[in-house]
């Protein structure tokens, strides 16, 4: 093979890559709920904005965090990647 393991990196990166899908799919689900507490506020039909809006609060932090933990699983897939690493 050489002295570089390409299968070894290839695999670590594709492990990478599901953990970022598996984050992109959380900031989705996060997105969703988000939109649903704001649908309930704006309709009028919440029958407590408050928590509604802090429910909005909390999705947007976790969808912040989710989306943060992709992109640092998608840069962690492309460094392992490079073969001068």
């Amino acid at each position: 093979m050489g002295l570089f393991s390409s299968k070894k990196k290839a695999a670590e990166a594709e492990k990478w890559e599901k953990k970022a899908e598996t984050y992109s799919k959380e900031a989705r689900e996060e997105a969703r709920k988000i939109a649903k507490h704001t649908e309930l506020l704006r309709s009028g039909k919440s029958t407590d904005p408050a928590a509604d809006r802090y429910m909005i609060r909390e999705h947007d932090g976790n969808r912040r965090v989710a989306e943060a933990n992709a992109r640092d699983c998608r840069f962690n897939a492309e460094t392992t990647r490079k073969w001068w690493t």
